[in-house]
């Protein structure tokens, strides 16, 4: 049997634990943060960033947009039909 109230004992591990992980976790955004930073360094200084991208230039400029209905493609029920 226990008194009413709480195990001083017991709130001061859960309190230790509790500090112990949010020093980990400030020590984490610090590094994700400092990565960070280092990266937008250099595509700052990086003059070019994209050019040797595999992406760049893939779609022709004559090219659709996919706004645009195709001439294949079946009228819908709300346009009305030629």
């Amino acid at each position: 049997m226990a008194p009413r109230g709480y195990r001083m004992g017991d709130v001061d591990d859960v309190l230790g634990r509790l500090g112990a992980e949010l020093a980990e976790r400030d020590a984490r955004i610090a590094e994700l943060e400092a990565a960070l930073a280092g990266v937008q360094a250099g595509a700052i200084g990086g003059a070019g960033l994209f050019e040797d991208a595999p992406f760049k230039n893939t779609f022709p400029k004559d090219a659709p947009s996919e706004d645009a209905p195709s001439e294949d493609a079946p009228a819908s029920d709300d346009e009305p039909r030629s």
